[in-house]
This record gives structure tokens, C-alpha cells and sequence, in this order.
């Protein structure tokens, strides 16, 4: 709503639309286990830098901290920031395609699992779902006032752009997606 998108253009119900349960889509609910680490030390990386591939992530925590997340400073220094670890909350990712659909108005966010000495008995678990649109789905900028739409880019759609990415992380695929 606060994009102000046409109806023509699915209105209110625009990322409703494209996020549809009954179509093939990237979308998965993971757990992860990060085990204790007996000899870490401050540097210690428990997931590297990175961002969300779909639009949004919804992430779960269990009160271990750890996750810090890239705040751009204006002279353009990269500072990482520990994001807390709050109790009865969700924190929520924006994602590389909501990046994509806004032109750039909302930022993916860089972040990362970090290992602090204190927690070196302790393991961190957290449950993420990384919500997807449908594979078919085009990753044009949305129709709104508040963004400029760039018909240069190259346009492509979320299931191309998820297979990117998972070759460019993980290699040679054996079998398409």
C-alpha cells in the first residue's frame, strides 16, 4: 500500500499475486545448527557475508546472538552492526528480488553469523524461510511513483535468477533446478 501500485498493476494484492502456493517457487523453511566451537576466537565466521536471494526472509532465533548485518555508511565504510537478539520477535530480511522489483529503493541486507567467545559452550539454532515468488514470475521494477523505472537491465525472471545465483555459490549445478 505504501507504494501506491495501480490496481491494473495488482495494487494491494501485487506481491500477494506473485507468491503464489500452488506454483513452483524457491521458497524453503531450513533450520540451522551452528555447533559450539571450542577454541574460537572474535573473527570467527559462522556463516559468511551474503544476501537473501528471494524477497523477503523471516528469520527465527533462539536467543543466541550472532547475526550482524552491513550498515553502508555514507562515506561509503562498511561497519558490521550485531543485530540483537530480541525475545518474542522475527527479524525480517529484505531480499535481492524485492531489490530488483523496487529499483533499488529497498536493499537487500548484507549479513552474517558471527561467533562470539563468550557462547563457545553454546550452540546457536535458528529457522529461516526464505520466501520466493513463483519461478515465473518477472523481476521488472513495480509500477509506483516512488520508483524509476530502468528498462535497461537486463530482465530476467526469479527462477533464472535463483539458479544464478545457486550455480555462483555452489558451482556447476548437475541438473537444472
Amino acid at each position: 500500500m505504501t507504494l501506491e501500485i495501480p490496481e491494473e498493476d495488482g495494487g494491494s494484492n501485487h506481491f500477494v499475486d506473485k507468491h503464489d502456493i500452488n506454483e513452483k517457487s524457491g521458497s524453503v523453511l531450513r533450520v540451522l545448527h551452528y555447533f559450539p566451537l571450542e577454541e574460537a576466537k572474535n573473527e570467527d565466521i559462522r556463516a559468511g557475508a551474503h544476501t537473501d536471494y528471494g524477497s523477503l526472509t523471516l528469520l527465527f532465533q533462539d536467543g543466541v546472538s550472532g547475526l550482524q548485518i552491513q550498515n553502508r555508511a555514507q562515506d561509503k565504510s562498511d561497519q558490521w552492526l550485531d543485530a540483537p537478539c530480541l525475545e518474542d520477535c522475527i527479524i525480517i530480511n529484505i531480499g535481492d528480488l524485492m531489490q530488483f522489483w523496487s529499483n533499488g529503493l529497498f536493499k537487500s541486507t548484507k549479513h552474517r553469523v558471527v561467533f562470539h567467545p563468550q557462547q563457545k559452550q553454546s550452540s546457536r539454532y535458528s529457522i529461516a524461510f526464505f520466501c520466493h515468488p513463483n519461478d515465473s514470475v518477472s523481476l521488472n521494477p513495480i509500477s509506483s511513483p516512488f520508483i524509476t523505472n530502468n528498462k535497461e537491465k537486463p530482465l530476467i525472471n526469479a527462477g533464472e535468477y535463483l539458479e544464478q545465483r545457486l550455480r555462483a555459490t555452489y558451482g556447476n549445478l548437475q541438473k537444472p533446478l
